[in-house]
């Protein structure tokens, strides 16, 4: 490989060619895998003059390695590359945890901030990916340089309210990527619900001072409400008197009572 250049996997293929006068016996992998600069491994294939070869070899763990080929003729007459190289295994792929939003979540804004943190020594880049454009595809990359282990976030505007499923996928240099376990969904609804007022009527005269104000509220986008209030200017001042005492149902009369 490259100098210098990352692999995913601790098996690789060292490749080279020879010229020499006579006919090459044989190479030989060098590396410094155990500690210490040593011969490493044998070809196991014949070495052709000026045609390229090459030694596999997997390495027992990750790291960076320095490696040369050495090559024999039939004379005896052995030579290296005149520099060493360098390669880099990194076979683990980076742990992604999503913290924000929550699961299920509901937003009233279509811009948001998804964010995550990542643990890896070698990040290159993430990804938020969502079903937006009707199939699971990349939405977004990182706008700012991806922290390893700190909060990072992706920020993404949706075209349109809906519900989506959404994921970060983080990259590092070897070409190691991945994703949180699951994904996640965000539910978007910019629309306020619609609410109808159907009793008292307006201006009626009630003989009662606990009077029971009852409402319709409709949203096609949120059926699940969280609460209703009763705002009024009695005593004062427009301000909140009372709150629902009971779930709330979709498009059906509900019920706030005051005294």
């Amino acid at each position: 490989p490259d100098n210098n250049s990352w692999k995913a996997n601790r098996n690789v293929n060292f490749t080279f060619n020879s010229s020499v006068d006579t006919r090459p016996a044989n190479g030989s992998l060098w590396t410094n895998a155990t500690g210490t600069w040593a011969f490493t491994l044998l070809n196991n294939s014949a070495v052709n003059q000026n045609i390229p070869a090459g030694i596999n070899f997997t390495f027992s763990s990750d790291g960076d390695f320095l490696w040369n080929i050495q090559v024999c003729d039939t004379n005896g007459l052995c030579g290296f590359n005149n520099t060493n190289r360098t390669v880099r295994i990194d076979s683990i792929a980076p742990f992604v945890n999503l913290t924000s939003p929550d699961n299920n979540s509901w937003k009233a804004n279509r811009s948001m901030n998804f964010t995550f943190n990542t643990t890896d020594a070698n990040i290159v880049n993430a990804t938020l990916f969502t079903n937006q454009s009707g199939s699971w595809s990349p939405t977004q990359a990182n706008q700012t340089a991806v922290q390893n282990n700190l909060i990072n976030g992706i920020n993404y505007t949706f075209a349109s309210d809906s519900t989506y499923l959404w994921n970060i996928q983080v990259c590092d240099t070897a070409g190691n990527c991945a994703f949180n376990s699951s994904n996640r969904t965000v539910n978007i609804n910019t629309v306020p619900a619609n609410v109808t007022l159907t009793n008292p009527p307006d201006l009626g005269a009630l003989q009662s001072r606990t009077i029971s104000f009852l409402f319709i509220p409709n949203n096609s986008r949120t059926p699940n409400f969280i609460n209703a209030t009763f705002w009024t200017q009695a005593g004062g001042g427009w301000r909140i008197l009372a709150a629902n005492s009971s779930a709330l149902v979709n498009n059906t009369n509900n019920t706030i009572t005051y005294t």
